[in-house]
């Protein structure tokens, strides 16, 4: 993310520091500074944005429901596109939208609120992305799917065209999805097969 926005140079949005609940304040990532938790945001001057890059398999109902929990008004969310992406005309990025160097996303498609699209990530067509989801560096996901909110397709996962992704699965590092997955699904393999499910406290959020 902080990577993205130094790459889009002068005429980007400058990082000023992040907000996390687990570094304390003052502490460094990388080499920007905690400004303190989420719950801090609104201490934070008006003209600041956010990104959440909170993706994390099987955690994402909870961080979903954190994110959402903490009011931010849709103006203060960043949409963060690299300059080295290609996002065809007409393409809808959500709120908090990120899509890292290289990526491809086709007409047609529609990323959902705080989706992030990994580099050299492939979006065909006709794509609909739930909120929350994530889309891995070299993942392909072919035309006319349907990716549930909080999915997480690791990186180089395949997912043949017209399949549907359910909410908060999981598709595993280099999968290639032939079918449908069940909401809370994980699966692996190729052809992927069901191989567990995002535990159930975090799927009862």
């Amino acid at each position: 993310m902080a990577e993205t926005a130094r790459a889009l140079g002068a005429q980007g949005p400058a990082v000023i520091g992040f907000l996390n609940d687990e570094v304390p304040r003052g502490a460094r990532i990388g080499v920007y500074p905690v400004l303190g938790s989420f719950a801090d945001w609104p201490a934070l001057p008006a003209a600041v944005q956010f990104i959440a890059p909170l993706h994390k398999v099987r955690q994402m109902p909870r961080r979903a429901a954190r994110i959402e929990g903490l009011g931010i008004p849709d103006p203060r969310w960043a949409r963060l596109v690299d300059g080295r992406s290609a996002v065809a005309a007409g393409v809808t990025l959500g709120v908090g939208s990120l899509v890292g160097p290289h990526a491809e996303i086709q007409a047609g498609t529609h990323l959902g609120r705080h989706v992030a699209v990994r580099g050299s990530g492939y979006v065909g067509h006709d794509v609909a992305i739930g909120d929350f989801a994530f889309i891995g560096a070299r993942a392909v996901v072919c035309g006319y799917c349907r990716i549930g909110e909080g999915a997480h397709l690791a990186p180089g996962a395949l997912i043949r065209e017209g399949v549907r992704i359910g909410r908060f699965a999981v598709v595993g590092l280099g999968a290639v999805v032939l079918r449908d997955v069940e909401d809370y699904a994980v699966v692996a393999g190729n052809p992927a097969r069901r191989i567990g499910d995002v535990p159930a406290a975090e799927a009862d959020r």
